[in-house]
């Protein structure tokens, strides 16, 4: 219906040409016609006729009439990422009507920026637009992408802080297509979405996790706290004609989630179900990048399912095969690398499996804390030593990680100083060929309790305060 009224407001135009040309002068016809084919680029779009799609956006960008935003979701629509950040910085340059208005790019660049490893860059801009807008139409929307900037930081107090701003914020929707019912299921499957990794991150902070009953009592209610999340979620998408396209067609430039929120999502429900679907994208997508997340996500769900043999040989063909933009995907390699090391883990081939856990550092390595995966580390200690460094150096060891001496795994060397009544920490991580992971990060702190963790956590290129103090949970 929307295409025939478009293709009806091209006839009207063309049938009253030259009445039109006579009284406004000859413009006026390709004038109206470009505000029409503004509406056909994007329907065409959404309806995955790419080629036709990219027709309407050249026509529009030679006669200057393209947003750049638009053109930018329909560039990482399809799998150009790079291209997207481009066209969405170019946006940013564009001077809004009236500064009550949510500006997209300021929501879809961070996400691009967590694509490409960036969750730092991508923390810094989500402050700045928030400093500078205030509590105007889109500080809502702000905070959610703060919200999955921290939550790929490991930063995931900050994340909550975020998220609990944008859920109690009352946003306007000014300037945007997006809307209420778009903000609520954003809100609540970025909860999932942190749910999942405040459980993983007490069994990475405490690997006895399993006797513990303090320890069992919190993840209980985390999972019953995911588990309501989760419903929620299912709630919006069952009345949601456009789930397919929102949630399953993955990068779809209207939807307002990433690729990896939707797993996070998915990934508890009918894994043969999914693993089905997903092969299915591969025969009838046409979009030529976005096939390798199709098939991630089919290896992803074989593994739910238990089919080890399945995924592995999926796996491997991927990294045998796949040419894609190895600075703007790093979290598609992540996962790539993080779902074949846990197949070798199940089949208890260590050699392969450590190989990936260090591929995994060293591409993004804020994931591997919550992936249940057990990272190798050399271990060097300088500096000061007392009681209080060596109840911290104890606590290391309750980490999930296996620390080791002189092996061929990244090196951590920790430094310890007092100054006054403090302690500074100074953290260095390289990775086995000798690439610096985490660079002079610092510390301060008072007392042990905690430490050991959030130093676990800062191996990991946690970002954070400087002086740490430990933030007690119910």
């Amino acid at each position: 219906m929307a295409f025939k009224y478009c293709y009806d407001g091209l006839n009207f135009i063309h049938k009253n040409q030259r009445i039109n040309d006579e009284w406004f002068g000859p413009d006026q016809a390709l004038a109206d016609e470009l505000q029409i084919y503004h509406y056909l680029a994007l329907l065409h779009c959404y309806n995955k006729n790419y080629d036709s799609c990219f027709h309407y956006y050249q026509i529009l960008a030679k006669y200057g009439m393209i947003s750049w935003n638009n053109y930018a979701g329909f560039q990482a629509e399809i799998g150009n990422f790079k291209n997207a950040q481009q066209f969405f910085q170019r946006d940013l340059s564009i001077s809004y009507s009236g500064e009550n208005v949510l500006k997209e790019p300021y929501y879809y660049l961070p996400e691009l920026y967590v694509y490409a490893g960036r969750s730092k860059d991508a923390i810094t801009m989500c402050d700045q637009i928030i400093q500078q807008n205030g509590s105007r139409p889109g500080f809502g929307w702000y905070n959610l992408a703060l919200c999955r900037s921290f939550i790929y930081d490991a930063q995931l107090d900050s994340a909550q802080y975020a998220l609990n701003k944008a859920a109690e914020f009352k946003e306007l929707h000014i300037g945007t297509t997006l809307t209420q019912e778009q903000y609520e299921f954003t809100i609540n499957l970025l909860r999932v979405n942190l749910l999942d990794h405040q459980i993983e991150e007490i069994k990475f902070l405490n690997k006895g996790w399993w006797y513990s009953p303090t320890t069992l009592y919190r993840l209980g209610q985390l999972k019953a706290k995911k588990l309501m999340a989760a419903y929620n979620v299912c709630i919006n998408l069952a009345y949601n004609p456009d789930r397919f396209r929102m949630v399953y067609d993955l990068f779809c430039s209207e939807a307002t989630t990433t690729f990896d929120e939707g797993w996070y999502l998915m990934k508890d429900f009918s894994p043969k179900y999914f693993a089905e679907k997903y092969h299915d994208y591969q025969q009838t997508d046409k979009r030529k990048n976005i096939q390798r997340y199709f098939k991630l996500f089919e290896a992803k769900f074989d593994i739910q399912g238990g089919q080890y043999t399945k995924a592995r040989t999926i796996l491997e063909n991927l990294i045998q095969t796949t040419k894609l933009d190895t600075q703007n995907e790093k979290l598609f390699l992540g996962r790539l690398y993080e779902a074949i090391a846990k197949v070798y883990d199940k089949v208890e081939n260590k050699g392969n499996r450590d190989f990936y856990n260090n591929m995994l550092y060293t591409t993004y390595p804020q994931l591997v804390p919550f992936s249940g995966l057990k990272m190798r580390f050399n271990l060097k200690i300088t500096g000061k030593s007392d009681h209080t460094i060596r109840k911290i150096l104890d606590d290391l060891n309750d980490l999930n990680i296996k620390w080791v001496f002189n092996q061929q795994v990244p090196t951590v060397t920790l430094n310890f100083e007092k100054r006054g009544e403090k302690y500074q920490a100074t953290i260095n991580v390289t990775s086995v060929d000798g690439k610096v992971i985490v660079d002079q990060a610092g510390l301060i702190f008072q007392r042990p309790e905690g430490v050991a963790g959030e130093l676990g956590l800062r191996i990991f290129n946690k970002g954070g305060s400087l002086v740490y103090n430990r933030i007690m949970t119910d």
